[in-house]
């Protein structure tokens, strides 16, 4: 029997998933630092928490991080 999983274990598996490709695709962004990271992850977990899509939560991290860096000029 093929068990289905809860809606709550499956927001988790989305949520890990969306910090995790947040952190690989800043780690990409020349110049970035832990904290240009955790800034990201941040920003895509209050964005998915805030009704997002998982695509939609991994840009705003993104872009928070981008703007972070670009403004501390690295």
């Amino acid at each position: 029997m093929i068990e289905q999983l809860s809606e709550q274990h499956k927001r988790m598996l989305q949520l890990r998933w969306i910090i995790h490709a947040t952190a690989f695709f800043i780690a990409t962004i020349k110049g970035n630092e832990d904290g240009d990271i955790y800034e990201g992850v941040g920003a895509a977990e209050q964005s998915f928490n805030r009704g997002s899509s998982g695509a939609n939560a991994i840009y705003q991290g993104y872009d928070a991080a981008r703007k972070q860096i670009k403004q501390m000029g690295k």
